[in-house]
Formats: structure tokens, sequence, C-alpha cells
């Protein structure tokens, strides 16, 4: 693909050179569109818009600013009184999801903005025992710095230490022996 770009264009550029312009004028036109974004936003809530307010997915400005990583949105909108709209139902499924695919940057911004973080899913697993049957440990101490509860118990009678054993994660269970008997 390359070499069939390496022709001169109008100007004199070569096709690779203008394409690399193409990038970076892309590239500026969405950083600019970032910033005029978050001055939008900014501007809405000035003037009284409902920060809670949820799309036909049940998505409130919150979850999607977290979800799209925009971390001055996110800040605005938690300042604004903006909130998440989950039920606990849909906050487990969330968080377990998350702490399955090992994304704890995006675990962070939802414990930023106050998930649940100890709502269980169908089967009563939390998030926590998620992270200790993967062997997440940097997860489940992000979930214990937010409160999530040790303790409880999925409907297999397992709590999170017990998750760890079964996954023999001997960094996790130093962890939690750390809390002492679970």
């Amino acid at each position: 693909m390359v070499a069939a770009m390496k022709g001169k264009d109008a100007v004199g550029k070569t096709q690779l050179s203008s394409f690399s312009y193409l990038i970076y004028v892309n590239m500026k036109a969405y950083v600019l569109s970032l910033i005029q974004m978050n001055y939008v936003v900014a501007k809405l809530l000035e003037y009284g818009a409902n920060p809670n307010l949820v799309d036909v997915h049940g998505h409130s400005c919150l979850y999607i600013a977290i979800t799209k990583n925009h971390e001055h949105i996110i800040e605005l909108l938690i300042t604004h009184e903006g909130e998440l709209s989950l039920s606990d139902y849909q906050s487990a499924n969330t968080l377990c999801q998350i702490v399955y695919d090992g994304d704890n940057a995006l675990l962070q911004r939802f414990i930023k903005a106050k998930i649940q973080v100890n709502a269980s899913d169908y089967d009563k697993r939390t998030a926590a025992h998620v992270a200790a049957s993967e062997g997440n440990l940097t997860a489940l101490k992000l979930l214990v710095e937010a409160g999530a509860d040790l303790s409880l118990k999925d409907r297999w009678g397992n709590n999170v230490r017990s998750e760890a054993v079964l996954s023999k994660s001997g960094r996790m269970l130093e962890y939690l022996d750390s809390f002492g008997e679970q």
C-alpha cells in the first residue's frame, strides 16, 4: 500500500505526506472537538441542564462519559450531581465485566462515580468475587478501598477468599489474609 502512495499530488507533495497531513488535521480537529465538547457541557450544566437524564439504552451522561474516558466531563458531571442511574443488577453486570476484562482504569472511573461496589448479579456474585477468581489483585484492592464487602457469599456459598483459594492465587490469598479470617 505504501509503495502505491509514492506518487506526487497536485502541489508536489508525495501522497504519503499528504496522507500524514490528513491524519494530523483530523487529530487536531478531534482535539478541538473535545475542547469544544467540554465547553458545551460546562455551559449546558451552568444553564441548568439535567445531568441525570438517560438515553434510550438507560445510560446517563455520566455513564457515557466514563465509558468514553472523558475525564473533564466526568468531573463536571460529578460536580453537578450527575449519577450513573444504574440498578443494582446493571451495576453488578457492569463491574463484573470490567473486572473480568481486566480494565482497571475503567474500574477506577466507575468507582469515582460511586458505583455500587457490592451489587451482585443473578448468582449473587460481586465484582470482588470475579477479581478473586480471575486473580486480578489490583481490581480487588480498588474494590476494597471503595468499600467492597469481602464476606458476601454467592449462591454456591463462596465468599471472596473461597474464590481466591479456588483460583490458587497466592498473592491474592496473602492480601486477603491481611484482613484476618473471612
